[in-house]
């Protein structure tokens, strides 16, 4: 049986064939002026990132759950 849950590889996938700019996010990181997720004591995080602070910060239980999220928000940059 496939798996077909939403990881950070499928996400960097869909954001690339949507061209979304790159510079629009951070997959793993930190960027400033960017929407990142990122994995972090065993959870997953989800935020805006403007001189050196998180803001609209969400935490998720697990990467899929994150993912989705992320791509809900990433259409307000766009």
């Amino acid at each position: 049986m496939k798996n077909n849950s939403i990881t950070i590889a499928s996400l960097q996938d869909k954001l690339v064939s949507a061209r979304v700019p790159a510079s629009y996010y951070c997959l793993g990181g930190y960027r400033e002026e960017a929407l990142c997720i990122l994995s972090e004591n065993g959870k997953w995080s989800v935020f805006e990132c403007e001189r050196g602070y998180r803001y609209n910060e969400h935490i998720f239980e697990t990467e899929e759950d994150a993912c989705l999220y992320f791509i809900k928000r990433i259409r307000v940059f766009l």
